[in-house]
């Protein structure tokens, strides 16, 4: 066997060791969802096989849908922000205050016509953004459940107070709200796409971003990924994702596979040839933080075609599950007839890639290789609460991300 078939052949066995969550194909599965359930609730197989028998024990055994992996950062939840400095150490009686955004939910109204205005100080709050408000606040008392009690805060925020409060209890519940819940299944952009009119030139698509880019676009988006909202492509039924390529869990020294070396997706690579380094990862990224080695790249994703999302999915039966790297993802099936549905979309665009979309952010985009049933598996890479929280997060998709404004202790007034 040759150096190259061997790296080849160890490459392969790397990507089937993480149960084949990284293919850039989809697991082909068949329309039997007992047997495609079971297999999915088990941790992934961990020993190491030939090529050769691995594809046959992928074709025989995995009945998986789309799947993807999203290696959150360590202290995910407890950010470093003013609301939360190092220098406060919550105890007893706290209460988190927060702000909704006004502007976003006005621009989630698509346009379409507001009628009816509530005053709010020296300006006016429509009343469909009230509705947001009211939902928001709704889903995040849900979310919270025993560990506080959500209060609604003038018209447009909301407080949580907690009665025997700990940097830890603190942390959980930031973490259980600020964070959307939001799945998206898209398609990846494609120039063939062709319904109602709606084409996509992609050669100009990534030449204008390109152009975004070396125009100082990548220097926001290295220092703040949410740059990228920022950013309006040429077809407004076009829209660019962020996606992190991080590196191999059990090779710490290799990066992960870069959508945009695909020819199925028009990605652009954000980050220097340096910082790839042909896919070694180089001594002035080794020596960052490890929630911060990450390369970016960006992607086009088809906001037009037909998609699904979380609120497709049968909350009820999404289970959490153990992956074979030691961290937690989820396994769902989406409810009644979108599955069947699910089940023909994929069917329809075998040979293209479905952009896996969590709050914003892609986190992969495999490949359509057969027709899926409606169910699929999420590897998060975070530990059992925190896959509980996205779970949790999901059931209750919030319409706008609540703003941290303050972090207190909680004036206790003692009876007289």
């Amino acid at each position: 066997m040759t150096t190259d078939q061997r790296e080849n052949d160890d490459l392969f066995t790397a990507r089937v060791s993480l149960g084949l969550r990284e293919l850039d194909g989809v697991e082909r599965a068949p329309d039997v969802a007992a047997s495609v359930v079971r297999r999915l609730a088990a941790p992934a197989p961990q020993e190491n096989r030939s090529r050769t028998s691995w594809l046959t024990v992928a074709a025989a055994l995995l009945g998986i849908a789309v799947t993807a992996t999203l290696l959150m950062d360590p202290d995910w939840g407890n950010s470093d922000d003013p609301a939360n400095s190092p220098a406060q150490d919550p105890k007893g009686p706290w209460r988190l205050v927060y702000e909704l955004p006004v502007d976003e939910m006005e621009r989630s109204l698509g346009g379409n016509e507001i009628s009816g205005y509530v005053q709010f100080g020296d300006s006016q709050v429509s009343r469909a953004v009230l509705g947001f408000v009211e939902q928001c606040v709704a889903g995040v008392a849900n979310r919270v459940g025993s560990l506080g009690v959500v209060s609604r805060s003038g018209l447009t925020g909301f407080t949580i107070d907690i009665e025997d409060a700990s940097a830890e209890s603190v942390g959980k519940i930031r973490a259980m709200v600020e964070m959307l819940g939001r799945l998206e299944m898209r398609m990846i952009a494609s120039g063939d796409y062709g319904e109602d009119g709606v084409q996509f030139d992609l050669a100009r698509e990534t030449k204008q971003m390109q152009e975004w880019l070396d125009a100082g676009g990548r220097e926001r988006l290295l220092a703040d990924s949410a740059a990228i909202d920022g950013y309006r492509a040429i077809s407004k039924h076009l829209k660019w994702f962020v996606h992190r390529v991080r590196p191999w869990g059990d090779r710490p020294g290799s990066w992960r596979f870069r959508l945009s070396d695909s020819p199925a997706v028009a990605g652009v690579f954000v980050n220097s040839a340096a910082d790839w380094n042909a896919g070694v990862i180089p001594a002035h990224i080794k020596a960052r933080p490890v929630a911060e080695r990450f390369l970016l790249e960006v992607v086009p994703v088809n906001m037009h075609q037909e998609h699904f999302s979380g609120s497709d999915i049968d909350h009820a039966a999404t289970t959490v599950v153990e992956e074979s790297d030691g961290g937690f993802g989820l396994v769902y099936t989406l409810r009644g007839p979108r599955a069947g549905e699910y089940a023909d979309w994929s069917e329809e665009h075998i040979g293209e890639c479905c952009a896996i979309i969590w709050d914003g952010e892609l986190l992969g985009a495999p490949m359509f290789t057969s027709r899926i049933p409606g169910l699929g598996r999420i590897s998060f890479g975070v530990d059992r609460d925190k896959a509980e929280l996205v779970k949790s997060a999901m059931a209750d998709q919030l319409p706008a991300l609540p703003r941290l404004v303050k972090s207190e202790a909680r004036d206790v007034k003692k009876p007289k």
